[in-house]
């Protein structure tokens, strides 16, 4: 009688542990992913909201390159991958499958775990501006170039201006999703708010068509 019931709790346990591998199989595989759709959703739901200003990103624009260098940091990532799939076998066939699994496993929590942060990283970083905040640095700007830019996954669209800016050290770039920015034409002037962001990157906070009798005009 005892054999038989050591037997029949052996045996729902072995049953149990499939079903509870396939949870957790599920819970890793879509469980991380959850999080960044959550906290993209949240985010969007907090804009909705409180619309966020009309603030650009501009940087410098990037020098001339030649092919090799254009193409040198997709050499080193494919590289760097292949380097990485060669270790991954080798300590598989040294030390099994179960280190490698674990590794990767981490590796792919912590990608959507550091995404879903980047994402909150990207509204802290310019949360502190907008076009009625009293930061940045007003400048007077010279259009080098224009041309339209169509929206993707990741912009709106808009006009793409090339500029050279007072204060800033080489030609500048910045996509701005505004109308009145498709009527800039190489030689014209504006004058601009820039202002860094908390942590990084700097960004257009306001312009207008230099002697404008808006805020900037008149500063």
């Amino acid at each position: 009688m005892t054999k038989e019931l050591l037997g029949t709790a052996g045996a729902a346990t072995l049953a149990g542990q499939p079903a509870r591998g396939r949870w957790r199989f599920l819970a890793l595989a879509f469980g991380p992913p959850a999080v960044w759709t959550v906290a993209q959703t949240w985010l969007e739901w907090q804009e909705g909201r409180h619309p966020a200003p009309d603030i650009f990103s501009i940087s410098a624009l990037p020098v001339s390159q030649s092919v090799f260098t254009l193409v040198l940091p997709g050499l080193l990532a494919l590289l760097s991958v292949l380097l990485v799939g060669i270790a991954l076998t080798l300590w598989w066939r040294r030390g099994g499958a179960q280190p490698v699994q674990r590794l990767l496993i981490g590796l792919w929590v912590l990608l959507w775990l550091a995404g879903a942060a980047a994402l909150f990283g990207t509204r802290a970083n310019r949360a502190h501006l907008g076009p009625l905040a009293v930061v940045g640095t007003t400048a007077t700007a010279k259009v080098l170039g224009t041309r339209a830019r169509m929206p993707d996954l990741h912009q709106p669209g808009g006009s793409e201006l090339i500029l050279a800016v007072d204060g800033l050290e080489g030609p500048q770039q910045v996509q701005i999703s505004d109308l009145a920015a498709a009527q800039l034409r190489p030689g014209d002037a504006i004058a601009l708010r820039w202002a860094p962001g908390r942590y990084y990157g700097r960004y257009l906070v306001a312009w207008e068509r230099a002697g404008g009798t808006g805020a900037l005009g008149a500063e």
